[in-house]
């Protein structure tokens, strides 16, 4: 496409009408606040770039981070203040599975501008 500056990938659009939420464990047995839950797409590298979405801190993911890497997780700010007011995310860990196993635990890696 002319004029494309970068290109990427996400497994539901932006604001329409479908979306991936719910709720996660935080380890170490942080509660999340009531009713708290988020929205979790899944992207590609390069995906906030393309959005012009600014990462703020840590790093954007890469071609390394696939399945047979570590689980990786960047989270928004807001996110990151809600959960660990006052500390830094990065290499906080968070699971999607209600019972989490070692293996399910994905690291923080990056905070965006959200």
């Amino acid at each position: 496409m002319p004029g494309a500056v970068a290109v990427a990938a996400v497994n539901w659009r932006p604001l329409s009408e479908f979306l991936t939420m719910g709720d996660f464990q935080v380890q170490g047995g942080q509660k999340l606040p009531p009713g708290y839950v988020v929205d979790k797409p899944c992207v590609s590298p390069g995906y906030f770039k393309a959005m012009g979405i600014r990462l703020v801190r840590g790093r954007e993911f890469t071609e390394g981070d696939n399945e047979t890497a570590p689980g990786v997780v960047i989270v928004s700010q807001s996110v990151a203040r809600s959960l660990w007011a006052g500390e830094d995310a990065l290499g906080k860990r968070i699971s999607m599975e209600d019972h989490p196993t070692p293996g399910d635990w994905l690291t923080v890696v990056g905070v965006v501008m959200m």
